[in-house]
């Protein structure tokens, strides 16, 4: 049963019609547990010092957001 974890910074900015254009700092946790053959995806916000305030963005927050990908029955993804 082996895990297998990658965690990476990310700046991201978002511009979307009718809302004050946002930037975000966030942590990204991918991971694989090979013997059900699954995938985790874990998102937050955090801060890094090479990702200061910018002036004219508001910074956006994630406080968690996840997703769990398994295969299901027939190949098919739920």
């Amino acid at each position: 049963e082996q895990q297998s974890l990658h965690f990476h910074i990310a700046y991201l900015v978002a511009d979307a019609f009718g809302i004050s254009k946002r930037d975000f700092v966030v942590g990204r946790l991918r991971g694989v547990h090979t013997a059900s053959d699954s995938r985790l995806i874990l998102v937050r916000s955090v801060q890094h010092h090479a990702a200061p305030v910018v002036k004219g963005l508001v910074r956006g927050s994630i406080v968690m957001s996840g997703f769990l990908v398994q295969q299901a029955k027939r190949g098919c993804v739920r």
